[in-house]
């Protein structure tokens, strides 16, 4: 099955349909019923019922509120995922987040839209193969080019870091000894350099599991089990990894970044 067209909610609702699978917070989001008090909850939910009914996104039978069938899939997900991936992306001239909320049999990925206040929207996908295409459009990079190279750069946390605020503080002398003692070249030096520092073409997932031990690296509740952060430079397309007090920076081609999101997201009929 496709995924279906897209659910768009307030704030205010998007929480309140939490409550009713349960749920007092969504994953992501900042604020939750947990932050009101009674008698706000009590004037908000009298907004938001009326709201949801006349959407025909809630229907009331002998005196309970039913979140219709396609919806309340979508609110089980996002309010107990087996899976969360926190997406950013940001290009020269603008910016972009969203959310993936993953079960076994559907996932769904939770956008704000900038242009109307307070409004977010829902899309469900129910097969692999439409969550794969969701998630390697996330990471397309539109008009950039990048050359292939196979460079591997390995440092220390403590090191990478005080790599990072030479870039901060446009200390190019800086930047160039950390990196020549690494035996990197003066045009990588310039083009990792530039990517880390312009954030001109950045995209970021960070993949949390939550308790499956079906899922490599997730026997710990709330555990992360991959954090990806590309950047573009002017010529090459870089991954950083931090994983175990080590920081790897590397070349990456478009190609494998595709493939690398594809395998993330052959998850559906796995966890």
């Amino acid at each position: 099955m496709s995924n279906e067209l897209g659910y768009r909610l307030s704030f205010s609702e998007l929480i309140f349909l939490a409550a009713k699978t349960d749920a007092t917070e969504i994953y992501g989001l900042k604020h939750s019923l947990k932050d009101m008090s009674p008698e706000e909850i009590s004037k908000e939910w009298d907004i938001v019922r009326d709201s949801l009914i006349e959407k025909e996104y809630l229907t009331e039978q002998d005196g309970t509120y039913i979140i219709s069938g396609t919806l309340f899939d979508i609110m089980r997900v996002i309010s107990h995922p087996k899976l969360f991936y926190v997406c950013q992306s940001r290009d020269e001239l603008s910016g972009y987040n969203c959310n993936y909320y993953v079960q076994r049999d559907i996932a769904v990925k939770l956008e704000y839209e900038a242009s109307y206040k307070d409004i977010y929207t829902l899309t469900p996908y129910r097969t692999d193969d439409d969550l794969k295409k969701s998630v390697q459009g996330f990471f397309e990079i539109p008009g950039k080019k990048f050359k292939k190279a196979n460079e591997k750069i390995r440092m220390g946390l403590d090191e990478f870091t005080e790599f990072i605020t030479s870039i901060t503080d446009n200390d190019k002398e800086k930047q160039m000894d950390i990196l020549r003692k690494k035996a990197v070249s003066e045009e990588y030096i310039l083009d990792i350099s530039k990517s880390l520092g312009e954030k001109n073409c950045l995209r970021t997932m960070l993949v949390i599991s939550f308790d499956d031990p079906k899922v490599e690296g997730a026997n710990v509740q709330n555990s992360v089990v991959k954090e990806y952060m590309i950047y573009g430079g002017a010529k090459y397309l870089w991954q950083v990894e931090l994983r175990e007090k080590v920081a790897t920076i590397e070349t990456i081609s478009v190609d494998t970044m595709m493939h690398k999101m594809e395998i993330l997201s052959n998850v559906l009929y796995y966890i």
